[in-house]
């Protein structure tokens, strides 16, 4: 899988123990995937191991989620242009593959496109990983506020690159991406789609 991933743990809605039931496994069946695939928590965990995103939705009904809160960083995204929210997480969540992805992040009720980061951000030889969406069009002060992320699509895995303007450009292309996969995905966008599943917990 790309980067140094942690584990997942994933369960979809209406299943019980490791294997799909009621809507769930009525869905599964509709759609044909039950032919030499056990529909399981630990399938759609090597799904999601593998940063097969959009796969993982397909069997989860709806993208892998999670909710932080905005901590203070070292401020380089603002200083490239390109302001994220560094966010705290549970040290016992699980979480997808180093890399950035396609996101929408939910800021109370309202939903922003948002271009985020997972991993040790090695260009600029960071200490820990971190968790840093860039939210596309919003102004305003998010420290102290909750996000939810929902991780729709995996744009590329992480990598140090040469310079800051090297990695800036990338980040500007990344935003690029991000905006025409939503533009061409219809998603729901409702309040309903937070929190529908319990945070994702190691064990």
């Amino acid at each position: 899988s790309p980067g140094g991933a942690d584990r997942i743990r994933a369960s979809s809605p209406g299943a019980a123990g490791d294997s799909a039931t009621g809507a769930g496994a009525a869905f599964f069946s509709t759609m044909g995937f039950t032919a030499g695939i056990t529909v399981s928590s630990t399938y759609i965990r090597t799904l999601l191991e593998s940063g097969d995103l959009d796969r993982a939705r397909q069997f989860l009904g709806h993208p892998h989620q999670f909710t932080g809160t905005v901590v203070p960083g070292t401020h380089l995204g603002r200083t490239l242009g390109t302001p994220t929210a560094n966010l705290e997480v549970s040290p016992e969540l699980l979480l997808p593959p180093h890399g950035v992805y396609a996101c929408r992040a939910w800021v109370r009720e309202e939903v922003h496109l948002a271009v985020t980061n997972i991993g040790v951000r090695p260009t600029v030889r960071g200490q820990g990983l971190t968790i840093e969406p860039w939210l596309l069009d919003y102004n305003g002060d998010l420290y102290g506020k909750k996000i939810t992320l929902e991780l729709w699509h995996f744009l590329r895995g992480e990598r140090r690159f040469p310079s800051l303007e090297a990695l800036q450009a990338e980040i500007h292309r990344n935003a690029s991406q991000t905006r025409a996969f939503f533009a061409a995905h219809s998603t729901p966008v409702s309040s309903e789609t937070i929190c529908r599943t319990k945070c994702c917990e190691k064990g």
